[in-house]
């Protein structure tokens, strides 16, 4: 049985464990300290995930990676989830501001602008977001 051999090879110290605890955890214990941005939220774990197992059978390795929920208004499903990278996962956060479909983060990919120049620019000094990407930095202005 399967169940039997994850525990047998020792999966209770993987990454992908670890990865499956903390899902449920934020999902299912109101005590959880990020509960409130999913469980709360209405954010569910399907059935088959309850079990390591399940969660193992239809997710496999991490390789490394982080668990991405492809749509944030969903639960944890195989066909809403994912594999990938820190940086990806960063991208798919509910709490990203998008300026014409990017996140501030590749924007300032883009620009070469640091985010926080960016953000500085649009919620201190007011200015339009796309003014905001295109306003080159003013280096050695301040003397």
């Amino acid at each position: 049985m399967l169940s039997e051999d994850i525990m047998k090879h020792g999966m209770k110290k993987t990454r992908e464990y670890t990865i499956w605890q903390g899902m449920k955890k934020r999902c299912m214990n109101p005590n959880a300290i990020n509960y409130k941005d999913y469980g709360a939220k209405g954010i569910t774990v399907c059935e088959k995930w309850i079990d390591f197992v399940g969660f193992y059978e239809d997710m496999g390795l991490s390789g490394g990676l982080c668990l991405d929920r492809i749509d944030n208004t969903k639960g944890y499903l195989k066909d809403n989830c994912r594999w990938v990278t820190h940086s990806q996962n960063n991208r798919n956060k509910s709490n990203n501001v998008l300026i014409e479909g990017k996140t501030m983060t590749e924007w300032s990919e883009i620009t070469g602008l640091s985010k926080q120049v960016i953000s500085w620019r649009m919620y201190k000094l007011n200015m339009p977001p796309m003014i905001a990407l295109s306003t080159p930095l003013m280096r050695g202005a301040r003397k």
